[in-house]
């Protein structure tokens, strides 16, 4: 958590304990036996109505704020690339496929940031349905609940994980575009694949690790066959933003060169 900003970890708190308290009301509507959840029709047929309440549910609990303090953080970036395509020299031949990269970029985050609270919604179903079928007694199905919604000192809460998650793909793309306008206004052409190896690095990552290509190279990238974690929507725009792909921590470092 000490890696989200303030605000954020303030609001995701808020919204995973209102949610916490909402779903055990929702699960006070079940009907237990000696303390243990009865596996009988009437609580199955409840499961199976539960998607459609605990989506109304994560709605209402303060969901939306979350989503809007990110999407606040896209729209500053994107002002900021606003500001240098607006004063820059960037010819029209390169400037074009880099917009449009930049927006489809910009339309998959929103995308991607609004599918979190489904992921989010099935973690929490089926963290229900798996203690149901176990015939867990109520206080550990609601420990579970805890568990999943609220997290524990080395786990985020479900909304917290799934947003904070989405967001690390997403908004390290759209501060890699910003960059990549401000590299091409200054001049640039060549570029450091940079940002270090670890031990689940891809192959496509660590093949380039610390090389130097020019633009028209990393271009190409995009025609390469699929790699494991390449992003959806991965073309010669946005292979600037996506790299190697979703959650990668390498980013495209200037070269000044020598004259």
């Amino acid at each position: 958590m000490d890696s989200l900003p303030r605000e954020i970890q303030t609001i995701n708190q808020a919204t995973e304990d209102s949610l916490y308290e909402a779903i055990l009301v929702l699960l006070s509507t079940f009907s237990f036996t000696d303390g243990d959840i009865d596996q009988s029709e009437e609580n199955f047929a409840k499961v199976a109505s539960l998607r459609p309440r605990i989506e109304r549910l994560v709605a209402e609990s303060g969901y939306s704020d979350a989503i809007a303090f990110y999407r606040d953080r896209l729209a500053r970036v994107q002002r900021k690339i606003d500001e240098i395509v607006g004063t820059s020299d960037i010819p029209d031949e390169t400037m074009t496929p880099l917009r449009e990269g930049a927006d489809a970029a910009e339309t998959s985050a929103l995308e991607t940031l609004n599918g979190a609270m489904g992921d989010a919604v099935s973690d929490i179903v089926n963290t229900i349905v798996f203690m149901m079928l176990a015939g867990s007694s109520r206080a550990a199905l609601e420990d579970a609940i805890e568990q999943s919604v609220k997290g524990t000192a080395s786990k985020l809460g479900v909304i917290s994980a799934n947003l904070n998650t989405k967001f690390d793909v997403v908004f390290s793309a759209m501060v890699r575009s910003y960059a990549m306008y401000l590299y091409l206004a200054k001049g640039f052409n060549k570029f450091r694949y940079n940002g270090g190896l670890i031990v689940d690095s891809r192959p496509f990552c660590i093949e380039r690790n610390e090389n130097i290509y020019e633009y028209n190279e990393i271009a190409e990238w995009a025609d390469l066959p699929d790699w494991r974690g390449r992003m959806p929507g991965t073309n010669k725009q946005t292979i600037f933003f996506y790299l190697g792909g979703y959650r990668c921590r390498h980013w495209l470092v200037p070269v000044i060169e020598e004259s």
